[in-house]
């Protein structure tokens, strides 16, 4: 008996390391794998955020752009309406063939104003409220203008009333999407403002999984 005690004490200890060894092995390699899976969130977030911020500016330009192609199309169109207005408040004071303007210069301001107004139309979306009143005045100059050739007292006055107004709503819709600009796309906000503690919550699942399983 005394010879066997020392061998059966020696394999229990030898079994009692080996435990404590594969124990010790198994939340090593738990956290190799929560290091990968970790690497691997980080990546696929700084990608998704990198994505999301080129498509921002890449979608703020394209605003800037369209305010500025407005913004230069309604500056002509209004200038062509302004030079009809004037032409028909001569042509109602003035002797016929008298009037101090040429004819050349009246049908480039017609034509020019004709293809002004065409553009701003398709830039415009009726089904946005700043949108459909700057539509809404600018028909209203459209009808005044198309109304010059039956009016004996001419219509420049009126002319110049309305695109005084429809001025001041071209101005309210630029202001409107300059502030777009400036505070950012509202999807991407939203993206933006979830992404992070979206990704930090998952990695933390992750985290709280693999140490279940280690210890378990």
């Amino acid at each position: 008996m005394p010879l066997i005690r020392p061998s059966l004490a020696r394999f229990a200890t030898h079994h009692k390391l080996g435990i404590r060894t594969h124990m010790i092995e198994l939340p090593a390699q738990a956290l190799v794998a929560l290091a990968t899976i970790t690497a691997t969130l980080i990546t696929s977030l700084i990608g998704l955020v990198s994505l999301t911020l080129s498509k921002e500016l890449k979608v703020s330009e394209m605003r800037r752009d369209w305010i500025e192609s407005l913004r230069t199309e309604l500056s002509e169109y209004f200038q062509a309406m302004r030079h009809l207005a004037r032409a028909s408040d001569e042509l109602a004071t003035s002797e016929p063939g008298k009037a101090g303007f040429k004819r050349t210069k009246l049908e480039e301001a017609i034509i020019t104003g004709n293809l002004s107004f065409y553009k701003i139309q398709l830039r415009l979306n009726s089904t946005k409220p700043l949108h459909s009143n700057l539509l809404k005045s600018l028909g209203d100059i459209e009808n005044c203008y198309s109304s010059w050739p039956d009016s004996s007292d001419g219509c420049g006055e009126e002319i110049i009333k309305k695109i005084t107004y429809s001025n001041s709503c071209a101005r309210d819709l630029i202001d409107q999407e300059w502030k777009r600009v400036k505070i950012g796309e509202p999807a991407y906000n939203r993206l933006r403002r979830w992404i992070v503690p979206g990704s930090l919550l998952i990695i933390a699942i992750f985290i709280a999984a693999a140490l279940f399983v280690s210890y378990k």
